[in-house]
């Protein structure tokens, strides 16, 4: 164990959670792609997501205490390769595709969206939603029929431009991005 590790848990142990109490499913399905994606391990991300808030304690746009300011909205934005989408963005056609869901029953209408371009976008996404306690869910290709892949009045993370392929000839292997779909990987 790392000593990242050993002080994550030690915190962990003082708020009286395991690493998994405390987390909605949602939130272990996006800390597990988050993982995958950066190539960073699990315990990190659980660790962001269980000292920010335990789930349910998580700020709201009605709480404009807690809320990020505009300015602070648009220095994430400004940090960002891809676009910080709002609902009263111009292009309507852009925000609905953004927060389309396969299930097309269910309305589900998070606060805002990044739309990621590379890794880095991630990493800002998560740190930003964890310094502010905000609600936070992610969505890559699909497999969200139920809908748990986007939260209501979350801070949105949508990982469908990370779609990269790379094939390794020398180990016979594949590394699929998590926008990648099985389509493209064919």
């Amino acid at each position: 164990m790392t000593a990242g590790q050993t002080v994550c848990l030690r915190r962990v142990a003082y708020l009286g959670l395991s690493r998994e109490e405390g987390l909605h499913q949602s939130e272990r399905v996006i800390l597990n792609h988050i993982a995958m994606m950066c190539k960073a391990p699990l315990w990190l991300y659980t660790c962001i997501f269980l000292m920010t808030a335990v789930a349910g304690d998580k700020c709201l746009p009605s709480n404009t205490s807690c809320w990020p300011t505009s300015d602070e909205w648009e220095s994430l934005s400004a940090s960002l390769s891809g676009p910080l989408l709002f609902p009263t963005f111009l292009n309507r056609a852009v925000w609905n595709d953004a927060i389309k869901l396969k299930n097309r029953r269910l309305s589900i209408t998070p606060a805002c969206v990044v739309m990621a371009q590379v890794v880095e976008d991630v990493e800002l996404t998560v740190q930003f939603a964890a310094s502010h306690n905000l609600l936070f869910s992610v969505k890559s290709t699909g497999h969200c029929y139920s809908g748990n892949c986007m939260a209501q009045e979350s801070l949105h993370l949508d990982v469908s431009g990370l779609n990269s392929i790379v094939e390794d000839d020398t180990t016979n292997t594949v590394i699929l991005g998590p926008g990648a779909n099985f389509g493209e990987a064919a």
